[in-house]
């Protein structure tokens, strides 16, 4: 038996566990202080929805089991991004000193190795060896000469733990994609150093809430717990050091590997725990997930709940208890047309993710155990399991009550031991972020059209269709484009015409804007007619009215300003549906933004709503905000610059300058 640090001996406890006796009267172990809590207000802040909606769902926080009481020789491994083992050992100062040389220092890298070996243990326990790389943190002295002295060899106190302490001071950067999963944990892996190994995921599970997950700076340790429990996985790191996302149908199969490699293993003498207890009476006999209604692209403060049965993922098994109800709370809408509606129109995402949700718990919760082995056990961490903890060089002491086996342990025998325990049986999170691409009035479901601009939208000031109040519109609506919408309030200069590249056509043409851009003659170096006008009065003018011209572009495209005031956070707003109706799907972008004071602001359109985000957040300072949105007119999706003749140029041209007889337009 003997433990050893970066290749340096570490002390085994003595016979009668004198200095633990002395440790518990001089300075107790439970008393110290080696790593600090999280103080309650950035817990508070971090479980804060970012959203500004009537109904919030903020980062899932978990209620993770304390660690067991501080320990002379064990070593604690728990499951988890956001926790990390701890290891208590006792070491001379002249081994310190030799170990703070062999790893350069504080938080230096070194390999513990726990080597069960007894001559009195059958042979099939006489060589069992725990190895782990492990990060040192500052030593504790337990006796007084001082670092300095020349005589004496002062006992420390070792503490070791593994490569996740140092991941709390890791954050996930600027901000993390929005669009899947995948990503997600591909930019947490980035964050912390490690590759993650992540499986397949459930589509059920939908995307990330592109509100929600959009956390800069955040802990990546804690973004990583809860994308993994969003997508029913637990983070695990085993002991090669390999960082993996566990379901519960991978976890039962490494328990039943684990189990297995046990075989019939004796647990510590006296018999200690048990190795598979049921949990009758402990399973919820429901799963509840709770939704934000949204009405006619607005969120009511209203919900709506799905409900799934454990008998239909357990049968019925007598553990149930039909008074009890598992709740999460998601922030996926339940998208509704009209508020007299009974089922929304996303129904059976929202069932689907229900599903998986419900199929999830169900699986965790039906596996409980905590149970000490005897001797070192190798066990590979996994999503139901709470934590190994190994314990080295536990003096044997008989009491004479009772006689172990002969060839189990003797008199004065140092033993160890390993105790594995699943997560409490509560354990688990109660928020969940999922967001599904929505569904607009004529089209099913959408992927998300993602651009990097500036900007968001409560209030719109413009419709799909530009309209004119007291002019004639040469060409419809926004940008350039071909439109159909006329004006209020004159004539239409630029009518149809068949193919003809003319604005306002309504047959199959496929150009953008008047004919007016395409150069005259056959050589093609003139500059044509001027642009499609607007007419309209013009009190400084004597003629009494003057023109104004739309823009030209290479595509049909409609756009629509939003002007809003909105608080310094980030929030969601939803587009003027009618907008969204006469454009292409996933066609609508953000193209511009300009706030009435200087600040970093930005926006991205995700589904049928605008994604704000501000590079601070101060929810004092309201703001004035002006959007402009643009998108591909329906039906002409992929059309770009067109090909058109020389006859319907003329056409045009002729067409166009008809409205001005006897001028030069200038």
């Amino acid at each position: 038996m003997g433990i050893s640090f970066a290749g340096v001996n570490l002390l085994l406890e003595d016979p009668d566990h004198q200095l633990q006796n002395w440790l518990d009267r001089s300075l107790p172990l439970q008393d110290m202080r080696f790593f600090a809590g999280e103080p309650l207000a950035r817990a508070w802040t971090r479980n804060q929805p970012k959203s500004n909606e009537a109904y919030k769902v903020g980062l899932a926080l978990p209620n993770w089991s304390a660690p067991p009481r501080p320990k002379i020789n064990t070593l604690w491994w728990p499951t988890g991004a956001g926790r990390w083992s701890i290891g208590l050992f006792l070491v001379g100062r002249e081994n310190l000193k030799a170990i703070l040389n062999s790893i350069g220092g504080y938080n230096g890298q070194g390999t513990l190795v726990l080597k069960d070996i007894s001559g009195d243990f059958p042979a099939d326990r006489a060589d069992n060896t725990i190895t782990r790389q492990m990060y040192l943190l500052p030593p504790r002295a337990l006796t007084t000469a001082g670092w300095a002295s020349t005589t004496g060899n002062d006992l420390w106190l070792l503490p070791l733990t593994d490569k996740r302490y140092f991941w709390q001071f890791r954050n996930a950067g600027g901000g993390l994609p929005s669009d899947s999963w995948a990503g997600i944990f591909a930019q947490l892996g980035t964050a912390i150093g490690e590759s993650i190994t992540v499986g397949s995921i459930n589509s059920s599970y939908g995307n990330p809430d592109p509100t929600e997950w959009n956390r800069p700076y955040e802990n990546a340790a804690v973004l990583l717990d809860t994308a993994a429990w969003c997508v029913g996985k637990r983070v695990t790191l085993d002991g090669n050091g390999n960082v993996k996302l566990m379901d519960f149908s991978a976890s039962q199969t490494q328990l039943s590997t684990n189990r297995g490699a046990l075989g019939d293993e004796q647990v510590v003498y006296p018999s200690a725990g048990n190795s598979w207890p049921s949990r009758i009476g402990a399973i919820p006999s429901k799963v509840c997930v709770v939704f934000p209604k949204k009405v006619a692209n607005e969120v009511t403060g209203e919900v709506y709940t799905i409900e799934n049965n454990a008998a239909d993922y357990l049968g019925s098994a007598t553990e149930i208890s039909a008074n009890l109800t598992k709740t999460f709370f998601d922030s996926a809408y339940a998208v509704f047309d009209k508020s007299s509606d009974s089922v929304p129109k996303n129904y059976g995402k929202l069932s689907s993710l229900t599903g998986a949700i419900a199929g999830d718990y169900y699986g965790y919760i039906q596996h409980g155990y905590d149970v000490s082995y005897l001797g070192l056990k190798s066990w590979v961490p996994t999503g139901l399991d709470d934590f190994v903890w190994y314990h080295v060089g536990h003096q044997a002491i008989q009491d004479g009550t009772a006689q172990p086996p002969s060839n189990e342990l003797q008199q004065g025998d140092y033993v160890c031991n390993t105790r594995i325990a699943s997560l409490p049986w509560d354990f688990g999170v109660s928020e969940l972020l999922h967001q599904f691409n929505e569904e607009s009035s004529s089209s099913s479901s959408s992927s998300s059209s993602s651009s990097s601009s500036s900007s968001s939208s409560s209030s719109s000031s413009s419709s799909s269709s530009s309209e004119s109040s007291s002019g004639s519109s040469e060409s419809s609506s926004g940008s350039s484009s071909e439109s159909g919408s006329g004006s209020s309030g004159g004539s239409s200069e630029s009518t149809s015409g068949s193919d003809s590249g003319i604005s306002g056509s309504s047959g199959d043409s496929q150009a953008s804007g008047s004919g007016g851009s395409q150069p005259s003659g056959s050589g093609g170096s003139g500059s044509g007619s001027d642009k499609s006008t607007a007419i309209v009065p013009a009190s400084w003018l004597d003629t009494g009215y003057t023109a104004l011209f739309i823009a030209e572009c290479p595509e049909v495209r409609f756009d629509d300003v939003m002007t809003f005031s909105i608080e310094q956070e980030d929030a969601r707003l939803a587009i003027d549906p009618r907008f969204v109706e006469v454009c292409e799907a996933n066609s609508i972008e953000v193209c511009g933004c300009v706030a009435n004071i200087p600040i970093a602001v930005s926006a991205f359109v995700y589904g049928n709503e605008i994604m704000i985000r501000f590079a601070k957040q101060n929810r004092r300072q309201t703001l004035r905000l002006v959007l402009r949105l643009t998108g591909i007119r329906k039906g002409f999706q992929g059309k770009r610059f067109p090909s058109r003749t020389q006859e319907q140029f003329e056409a045009n041209e002729a067409f166009i300058n008809s409205a001005y007889p006897g001028s030069d337009k200038q």
